[in-house]
């Protein structure tokens, strides 16, 4: 998160930040402290409403595709949607909404998920 912080800058008024698949706000919590305004989403209601009893504008998202949602043997509390795209898709769709990849990383917990952290910027539009 310090790599991504020292290249999102600082600017005046505070850099946004849009945080999809937010799950509980962790990063969005930690933005928000740093100074961005942050908006969080994610596909769970439950995880939403944790991201707001941290004090985050959070958002309900749809799923509008199969490759979405939550793991039958998943045992988180409250369960946890997920999403099925390969790193390539990802970088693609940041691409074709004229995103910058701020930083992009697998996440690989050793318990047999493997997640993606995905943090975008829009360009200047200078």
């Amino acid at each position: 998160m310090t790599r991504c912080l020292a290249r999102c800058g600082r600017r005046t008024p505070a850099p946004r930040l849009l945080e999809i698949g937010a799950g509980t706000g962790q990063d969005s919590s930690h933005f928000q402290h740093q100074g961005f305004a942050v908006a969080a989403a994610d596909l769970s209601a439950a995880m939403v409403e944790r991201c707001r009893a941290k004090g985050i504008e959070a958002h309900a998202s749809t799923g509008a595709e199969s490759a979405e949602g939550p793991l039958d043997d998943d045992k988180h509390v409250p369960p946890r949607f997920f999403s099925w795209r390969t790193d390539e898709q990802l970088l693609d769709f940041a691409a074709d909404a004229r995103f910058d990849v701020v930083d992009f990383h697998p996440v690989d917990p050793h318990r047999g998920y493997r997640f993606q952290s995905l943090t975008l910027r829009r360009p200047d539009p200078r």
